[in-house]
């Protein structure tokens, strides 16, 4: 589990970006559930920690993303209707 959240994470943050911040979003959600899971495991704690942490950054970061884009769309439509 923890390998899948660090997988994800990394997706999360690398595709977020790219896919205007949906994919940041879910692939984020599912890093953070993985690397919760994860944590039970010490061996592996770090890697689901690391996941953790990357699955916030890219969930936070998608958010933030998808409103800018949100955002963006409604004043083009505003600006269309003038």
């Amino acid at each position: 589990m923890a390998v899948a959240a660090l997988v994800l994470g990394i997706i999360a943050l690398l595709g977020g970006s790219i896919t205007g911040g949906s994919g940041g979003v879910i692939c984020g959600i599912l890093a953070i559930i993985f690397g919760f899971a994860g944590r039970k495991d010490k061996a592996h704690k770090g890697m689901a920690t690391a996941g953790i942490v990357l699955g916030f950054i890219a969930l936070f970061g998608g958010l933030i993303l998808l409103f800018l884009v949100g955002a963006a769309a409604v004043g083009l439509a505003a600006a269309a209707t003038i």
